[in-house]
């Protein structure tokens, strides 16, 4: 069709199986996507900040930033 996965109608995915359900939308979604990958190492948005400040801690534990 041209077109992106997300932007295909219900009847659409439906006509492949009867199993697809509205919440193949929510599946296709990048931003959802990501936040599901939340295994150790993933990139989550929680996992990345908390791996951000781990760092950061782990920084200023060797270079203290100077204020």
């Amino acid at each position: 069709k041209g077109c992106g996965l997300e932007d295909l109608d219900l009847e659409t995915f439906r006509s492949v199986s009867p199993l697809f359900g509205e919440d193949v939308y929510a599946v296709l979604d990048p931003e959802a996507s990501v936040a599901r990958r939340t295994v150790l190492g993933g990139p989550a948005p929680d996992n990345v900040r908390r791996e951000a400040q781990l760092g950061w801690t782990r920084l200023d534990a060797v270079w203290p930033r100077r204020e």
